[in-house]
C-alpha cells in the first residue's frame, strides 16, 4: 500500500522564530515513523483526502526542544487522522 502525504501549510503558534523548519523535520521524522506502523495505513483508510485538519491543543513543557516540539506535533496530527491518541514517549 502507498501513502502520500502532503502538509500544503502549517500553522504552530508559539515557537520562537527561526525555530519552525527544525520543528517541521521532527514532525516528518515523527509523523513518517508512526504511519509505517503496520496498522497505521488501515486505520487511515482508503483514498482518504482531509482539506483540513485541526490536530487540537497541547502543553509544550518549559525547554522542550523543536525536536520535543515536532514530535509532539506529529502524535497529535497522527492521532486526528486514525482518530488515536498517542501518548508522548
Amino acid at each position: 500500500m502507498r501513502l502520500e502525504l502532503h502538509i500544503e501549510n502549517l500553522v504552530i503558534h508559539g515557537v520562537a522564530p527561526g525555530e519552525g523548519y527544525n520543528v517541521g523535520d521532527a514532525l516528518e521524522r515523527e509523523l513518517a515513523r508512526l504511519l509505517a506502523g503496520a496498522h497505521s495505513l488501515s486505520a487511515v483508510g482508503r483514498d482518504t483526502r482531509v482539506d483540513a485538519l485541526d490536530a487540537g491543543a497541547f502543553e509544550v513543557a518549559p525547554g522542550s526542544t523543536s525536536e520535543g516540539v515536532g514530535i509532539q506535533l506529529a502524535k497529535a496530527i497522527f492521532g486526528s487522522l486514525t482518530n488515536t491518541r498517542t501518548t508522548q514517549s
